[in-house]
Order: C-alpha cells, then sequence, then structure tokens
C-alpha cells in the first residue's frame, strides 16, 4: 500500500529584504501620529465658542454665563479677557481661587459661581463694572495638559442718563429754537425732536463730543415754525437698544411771549456782560493808581 505523504514548505520571509522605502515610510507615520496626539493634548479643544453678546451697565454686577460637562477634581477654571496684561480676570485651581496671575484691574472684582462649578457651573461674576471691562472674555477648562474653550463672549458696557430739553433762542425765520442735550452716554446715541403730531423738526446736525473717560455728549437743536402744544426729544441707542423721552409743553401763546421772553433774556445778559466789563476797565484803569 503505497503511503502518500503531503510534504509543507514553511515560507520564511527575511525582514532585511523589506524595501527600504517601506520601513521609512512606517517610521514617518508613527512620527506624525505622535506629533498629532501631542498637539492635541497641549492646544485648546473648542466647547461652545461662538461669541455671544452680553450689554450690561456701569457700577452694575454682571454674571458673564459659561458651563462645562467636565468633572475632575483637578479641574481648573480660567477667566481672560483680550488686550490686557496679564490677560487673566479669574483663576480657579485646587478649590479656590488663585489671585498671582490676576489682571490688578479685577481684584477684589470678579468672582466664580459659588459651588466652584460642582453643578457646570463656571460662569463669572463681575461687580462695579466700569467702562474698561468693555471687551472679548473667554471661559476655559484644564485637566493636566488639556485646555479646552467653553465660551466666548462679547461685553458692551453702556452708560445713560435723562435728556434735558431747553428753549435756547429765537432763530432768524421767526420760530423758537429747542435744544435737548444729554451728557454722559456711551455708545453715542442718535437725538431727534418731534412735535406733537409726530412730525420731525428742523433741526441742526448733532453736536457729538467726548470726555477723557470715553463718555459722549450730544447736543441738537431743533427749529420750532408752527404751532404745537408739546415738543418730544427722543434719544435712542440702538446697540443698548435704550431710549429716553423728555417732552415739553408749550402754551398757546408761547410762539409770540416766548419770543419776547427770549429777546429781553438776551438782552439782559448782553447788558450784564456790558457793565461787568466797562466796571474791570474802570477798575483797572483809576483803581490801581
Amino acid at each position: 500500500m503505497t503511503k502518500l505523504h503531503r510534504v509543507y514548505r514553511q515560507t520564511t520571509v527575511d525582514v532585511n529584504f523589506i524595501p527600504q522605502t517601506s520601513r521609512t515610510y512606517t517610521r514617518t507615520s508613527v512620527g506624525f501620529v505622535c506629533l498629532v496626539a501631542s498637539v492635541l493634548c497641549c492646544f485648546p479643544v473648542s466647547g461652545d465658542v461662538a461669541p455671544k453678546r452680553i450689554v450690561a451697565y456701569v457700577n452694575q454686577t454682571i454674571s458673564l454665563p459659561c458651563r462645562t460637562n467636565r468633572k475632575s477634581e483637578l479641574l481648573t477654571v480660567e477667566w481672560s479677557k483680550e488686550g490686557i496684561t496679564p490677560n487673566i480676570t479669574l483663576l480657579y485651581r485646587h478649590g479656590c481661587e488663585t489671585v498671582e496671575e490676576k489682571n490688578p484691574a479685577f481684584l477684589n472684582r470678579t468672582r466664580l459661581t459659588v459651588n466652584g462649578g460642582e453643578d457646570g457651573n463656571i460662569s463669572q461674576t463681575i461687580f462695579k463694572l466700569q467702562r474698561s471691562d468693555e471687551g472679548r472674555y473667554q471661559c476655559r477648562t484644564r485637566v493636566g495638559k488639556q485646555l479646552q474653550v467653553e465660551a466666548t463672549l462679547d461685553l458692551l458696557v453702556g452708560a445713560v442718563s435723562e435728556p434735558e430739553l431747553t428753549f435756547v433762542n429765537h432763530s432768524a425765520n421767526g420760530g423758537v429754537t429747542l435744544e435737548c442735550r444729554v451728557e454722559g452716554w456711551y455708545p453715542a446715541p442718535e437725538i431727534t425732536l418731534h412735535d406733537e403730531e409726530g412730525n420731525e423738526m428742523e433741526d441742526e446736525e448733532p453736536r457729538i463730543s467726548q470726555d477723557s473717560a470715553g463718555y459722549y455728549t450730544v447736543t441738537r437743536r431743533g427749529s420750532l415754525q408752527t404751532a404745537t402744544n408739546r415738543v418730544t426729544c427722543s434719544v435712542h441707542q440702538p446697540l443698548l437698544n435704550q431710549r429716553r423721552n423728555k417732552e415739553m409743553y408749550i402754551p398757546d401763546n408761547c410762539m409770540a411771549s416766548c419770543k419776547y421772553s427770549i429777546i429781553v433774556s438776551v438782552l439782559v445778559t448782553m447788558v450784564a456782560s456790558a457793565l461787568c466789563a466797562l466796571a474791570v476797565f474802570l477798575w483797572k484803569k483809576y483803581g490801581c493808581s
């Protein structure tokens, strides 16, 4: 009986015969993957970073909202503001606030949510808002080397006041001129003058000035040509969504009586100024001899 023997040949491959280009490609790929991994660990990961606008007012207390889904006893919360050095406005680490890296302008004026972010709420409260607090803020969290952006907020710090509406003089074309004035606004508002029927009065271009603190004073004059019982000064700032109105009641005979009252007031002022100037002149000429 013939026995059949099956012989299996084991094929071996010598690694020395792997092409050099393949081994170089493999090493390069591994190195690239390691590089990408290290970059992802060290650079911020973006969360809810679409900028949101927050409107507040000078001297107010405002909360800048931020939440995180990261849970760790080693969680670090960092609030920063663009355009300042150092840029840290609040740094929460190891269960308490660290002030060594905080910008001096925010000392004793910022606070993290009371529970320290245990429920994911890591909002920053700013007290006694100042005009200089306006700008872009970023809320970030860190666990180990991984930094994550949780929120980006644009804070607009506005200021408003009540307008003043007064008679100033008699216009050359026979009407009466009124002046509407506001001080201490930011940003600069728009001013319009209307009669009792809502028609916009003939007015001059507004005069706008800004003080060293950044607040605006805006003045606008309007001429009243026809009799009306009420004039309204409307002050509007669209960015703040704020509007202030000031009304003035005008008697029926005001177009005549106000005209003469204003003329008399102007004449009295001119005469008083002339007398004062004459008195000073005489004193300098005869009083000092």
